[in-house]
């Protein structure tokens, strides 16, 4: 049985997270107590970001939290499932309860109407086997500040304090930033609240009058433990609107040069580096005979399509090129079999003007769920998954067109962490 956490299961949970995840420190009878009241105060809170436990006849033995989120597809904001903190009681490890709660997970939003599901993988090829693909790399730049290109003012920099009015300044820009950039996830108040709650944290905005037009969110960290002196910025979060923007935050970040190492900006912007005429890291390491080391790169957010049908609905104010003809897409997803049916779309000048089950179509595209997720969140192009050998189509002659309509022109973005 699988059902939401209640009070008298908390402590049961705290132990079992404890386990799972001994980088965080629960050792002690303090840590526990904090972790147990800040589940209790989820719990209770009116966000549906909520615990749930995974019961057999010896109680509790897995747990997963999961999260309602709202996010841009392609123009659309529609509703979205998360998952995170899965986590099994070590006895019961190798039992399928970890595939226990993924199934509880996908099934539960698809009953939801939610198109997509997301998580942040510690092992890619674990969540691929459930049927995630995977989502946008995210580029790691290590940049001294005086490469940033100075620019003539930063005059429109301003620190935010965290008042009601800069909150409100904040959440109305990026309510707007979600609105037009594909994959991003609305922020709830928390969210927002928790930029602002810890003194490490630095909150720089272009404010044009009561506007903001860009943000900078960082903190100062250690580049050295050996060296006090030494200390470098961090980016959690940086976006900006326009060219004069992302000027002012140069130069601002050029002017830090007497003071901090390096810059560290985390971005799924595969370009961000013709930003800079040396964009390398100083790590004095070679790739490939004379490529130098640049920044770092990982993978860690993946992509569920959880009823193709669903998701192509939700996609009928998208424009997929200018093609026009019938795709049947079979769509094979062995861990959600309800997923497991093909369907036929119809494009007129690259818009969805029908949707049927199982119709016969001018061409037939193969793939599995994970590959399928991939490519319609716009991540991987078609003509990739042909030339890796993960899809099939049945007219080749299609090949070109289908690339046109599934081209990846636009990466999702996701800064949400959960």
């Amino acid at each position: 049985m699988i059902r939401k956490i209640a009070p008298d299961d908390i402590e049961t949970l705290v132990g079992v997270l404890a386990d799972a995840y001994p980088g965080w420190g629960l050792a002690g009878r303090e840590e526990r107590q904090r972790l147990a009241e800040s589940v209790q105060k989820v719990q209770n809170g009116p966000l549906e970001r909520k615990y749930y436990g995974l019961f057999r006849d010896e109680g509790l033995i897995g747990a997963m939290r999961l999260f309602d989120f709202r996010m841009n597809l392609f123009g659309r904001l529609v509703d979205a499932g998360g998952v995170g903190l899965v986590a099994v009681d070590l006895l019961h490890k190798k039992e399928h309860a970890a595939k226990d709660l993924m199934t509880y997970f996908l099934q539960h939003y698809r009953r939801k109407k939610a198109p997509i599901a997301l998580l942040y993988a510690f092992r890619t090829d674990f969540y691929q086997q459930m049927g995630f693909g995977q989502g946008p790399l995210m580029y790691q730049y290590k940049i001294p500040p005086e490469r940033f290109p100075k620019g003539s003012s930063k005059s429109h920099i301003v620190r935010l304090h965290g008042d009601e009015a800069d909150k409100q300044a904040l959440k109305a820009y990026y309510r707007a930033l979600v609105a037009r950039t594909h994959g991003l996830i609305e922020k709830t108040d928390p969210e927002v609240d928790a930029m602002f709650s810890s003194p490490k944290n630095v909150v720089w905005a272009y404010r044009d009058g009561d506007e903001v037009r860009g943000y900078l969110w960082c903190s100062f960290q250690p580049e050295s433990t050996d060296n006090a002196l030494s200390n470098n910025i961090y980016a959690t979060e940086f976006f900006y609107d326009s060219p004069p923007v992302l000027d002012e935050f140069c130069t601002l970040l050029n002017s830090q040069a007497d003071q901090f190492r390096y810059v560290i900006i985390n971005t799924q912007d595969r370009d961000f580096y013709h930003l800079f005429a040396d964009s390398t890291n100083g790590a004095d390491v070679t790739t490939h005979s004379v490529y130098q080391e640049a920044g770092r790169v990982g993978n860690g957010l993946m992509y569920r399509v959880l009823d193709t049908r669903q998701l192509f609905e939700d996609l009928d104010h998208h424009v997929f090129g200018s093609e026009s003809g019938s795709i049947r897409f079979v769509v094979h997803d062995s861990f959600l079999p309800e997923n497991d049916n093909p369907v036929t779309v119809q494009f007129q000048s690259g818009r969805i003007i029908s949707i049927r089950d199982d119709a016969e179509a001018d061409v037939e595209v193969r793939l599995d769920v994970s590959h399928f997720s991939s490519l319609v969140m716009g991540v991987v192009p078609f003509k990739n998954l042909i030339a890796y050998g993960l899809a099939e189509v049945s007219d080749p002659n299609w090949t070109p067109a289908l690339s046109r309509m599934f081209g990846a022109i636009e990466m999702p973005r996701c800064t949400t962490e959960f």
